[in-house]
């Protein structure tokens, strides 16, 4: 059985299906943005600033300056880091990529400065992501809480090392 228009039923059609075409695709983007926004990455997204302290295993501190950029990818499913911290006789430079899946996230990063580099894992509950970060001869537990725009980064190396705290807290930019 073959079905058959007339002529007034396919110009119609012809009227009508560029609209719902474009209809369509209006629905797929706000579901794309809608997942995007709905992503536990996506509230990373931005330029961050601020500063921290660096607590020495000896009880001494140091005050750090910091900067990082997120640029979330694949609708907010994944997200590019990049950290830079600095005081007058300390620096790090790290680059990573974290993928969540779910409230699971998986990931690496690489330190420049001193040629490190290493994996991430963790979870993510509202808010906060918790996790650890691990390579050769370093883990450390991580805490990152984004509200609004305000982040503030924990980071506590396992025992035994020089460091026993770097804490930062930043502010969105732009």
């Amino acid at each position: 059985m073959s079905l058959s228009l007339s002529s007034s039923t396919r110009r119609q059609w012809k009227r009508v299906l560029p609209t719902l075409f474009c209809g369509a695709q209006i629905m797929l983007l706000a579901v794309a943005a809608d997942a995007q926004s709905t992503s536990p990455l996506a509230k990373l997204s931005g330029t961050w600033r601020g500063g921290g302290k660096i607590m020495m295993a000896d009880g001494t501190g140091e005050n750090i300056r910091c900067s990082a950029t997120y640029s979330p990818e694949s609708g907010g499913r994944s997200v590019s880091q990049a950290l830079v911290c600095a005081s007058d006789s300390y620096k790090v430079d790290i680059r990573s990529f974290i993928v969540a899946d779910g409230q699971s996230v998986q990931g690496h990063w690489e330190e420049s400065v001193r040629q490190a580099q290493g994996q991430l894992s963790g979870q993510i509950v509202g808010d906060q992501l918790e996790g650890t970060i691990s390579g050769p001869g370093f883990e450390a537990q991580l805490s990152l809480v984004t509200s609004g725009g305000r982040q503030t980064i924990l980071i506590t190396p396992a025992a035994g090392g020089s460091i026993s705290r770097v804490q930062i807290a930043l502010s969105r930019k732009g």
